[in-house]
């Protein structure tokens, strides 16, 4: 089925399982017709399984995934790149969407890259069918 995988995790850290909680009432609302038109929300993060009923208690406190029924992907292993979760996941899911706060959260060769014109090629993916966006759950 079409999916929209959101990475959750701040620039440099991991998503906060504490602390104050912003409410994004747009992307709620982006979500939630998503959801209308049978589309899956996947959310993405470095936090490892310990962590993942608080990373779903934040989503469900924030709004953003209200009867928690979307799909979690927390690191499965230790040093699991968010790259071979990403390819995991297009294997059972029809990705049409990538949202993040940095562009590393769409390719980890971003995390290599010196000068954005190295990555013209990936750079066209910006604004059609990746989405920088605000960290939904955290700064």
């Amino acid at each position: 089925s079409p999916t929209v995988v959101i990475d959750l995790d701040p620039a440099g850290g991991v998503v906060p399982i504490a602390g104050p909680l912003p409410l994004n009432n747009e992307l709620a609302r982006i979500l939630a017709d998503l959801r209308l038109r049978n589309v899956q929300i996947a959310w993405i993060t470095d936090r490892g399984p310990i962590d993942a009923r608080a990373v779903r208690d934040r989503l469900v406190a924030s709004g953003l995934d209200p009867a928690s029924q979307d799909a979690l992907y927390v690191e499965r292993y230790p040093g699991e790149t968010k790259q071979s979760r990403r390819a995991a996941l297009a294997q059972t899911r029809c990705v049409i969407a990538l949202a993040g706060d940095e562009r590393s959260d769409f390719d980890d060769l971003y995390n290599f890259v010196r000068d954005l014109n190295d990555a013209r090629s990936l750079e066209m993916m910006l604004g059609n069918g990746w989405f920088l966006i605000e960290n939904p759950v955290g700064e």
